[in-house]
């Protein structure tokens, strides 16, 4: 456990941009830094890791630089690169001109030649780059409201159709908060299977973190259970299922959407989670915190 504990201090101290730290014994648990408030916090006052960070980003940013891009319209064609393309797309005014307004835009990532592919089908988007850009956000608004503690893992939730002989679909649970949880969905036909769906019940395999929880939060998590609503018209599912790539979809089931009869069970085991690695991992980045001063 001690090596665990030297390892973690060490990855808060200069945090790997794309890495998550392993926890648990399982080994099917991660932790990303971005994913604390309490850390960020810590690295704005931080110069050091501050710095580290950006210096990281700042590598991406210019070999986004040097990579070209064209995009074509009915008016013009512009030259560009691909740093310049994730900056219109966060743009929030630019985003809905380009990528939700305009839909004969299209991008060449190749050659001014082509091939084009239109610019609000995202199959040119890559979450790697997207997220140097979301960190970079994170660590440079001051004003900016931080997400809540979250958990990596890598659970199979089963989605099994109810009054139709339809088979069970499997997706994988990638995220764990204190609100709810993340689905990560593999292929543009699994989502729209579930997207078919009109009544079904979930159903978390809990195995590979049997020896996180204790057994109560065990057997309760593993109770199958039913939303209050189909999962497409829960929150923004509907609208974040259309910024894909083609390879990757999201959704995301907050607790509160869950069934009043089986809603305590199913949030027992990530509650319990949540609180026992929110301390550990804020235990650590205080003693970052203290032996930077020490050091300073």
């Amino acid at each position: 456990m001690s090596k665990i504990n030297k390892n973690l201090i060490n990855y808060l101290k200069n945090p790997d941009l794309y890495e998550s730290f392993h926890l648990g014994e399982s080994g099917k648990l991660t932790f990303h830094w971005a994913n604390s408030s309490n850390f960020l916090e810590n690295v704005r006052n931080d110069s050091e890791i501050k710095r580290k960070i950006k210096d990281k980003i700042v590598k991406i940013k210019r070999t986004l630089e040097n990579e070209p891009a064209w995009l074509i319209s009915k008016q013009n064609q512009i030259e560009s690169n691909i740093y310049e393309i994730y900056k219109y797309f966060l743009d929030p005014r630019l985003r809905e001109l380009w990528f939700e307004v305009n839909d004969d835009i299209t991008l060449s990532l190749r050659t001014v030649q082509g091939p084009y592919t239109r610019l609000q089908s995202m199959r040119w988007f890559d979450y790697e780059i997207y997220r140097a850009f979301v960190y970079e956000k994170l660590i440079r608004c001051t004003k900016m409201n931080f997400r809540s503690f979250r958990l990596g893992c890598s659970l199979n939730l089963e989605i099994i159709p109810t009054g139709v002989p339809t088979p069970s679909i499997n997706v994988t649970v990638s995220q764990i908060m204190d609100d709810g949880i993340l689905l990560s969905i593999d292929s543009k036909a699994t989502m729209q299977k579930i997207c078919a769906l009109k009544n079904a019940r979930y159903k978390i395999d809990f195995s590979n973190l049997k020896k996180e929880v204790s057994y109560d939060s065990f057997k309760k998590g593993s109770e199958s259970f039913c939303l209050n609503d189909d999962i497409f018209n829960l929150g923004k599912n509907r609208e974040n299922s259309t910024y894909s790539n083609g390879k990757e979809y999201f959704l995301y089931i907050s607790f509160k959407d869950i069934d009043d009869s089986c809603k305590e069970n199913v949030k027992a085991p990530f509650i319990e989670l949540i609180d026992l690695y929110k301390s550990y991992v804020d235990l650590h980045i205080a003693k970052v915190k203290k032996s930077n001063k020490v050091a300073a």
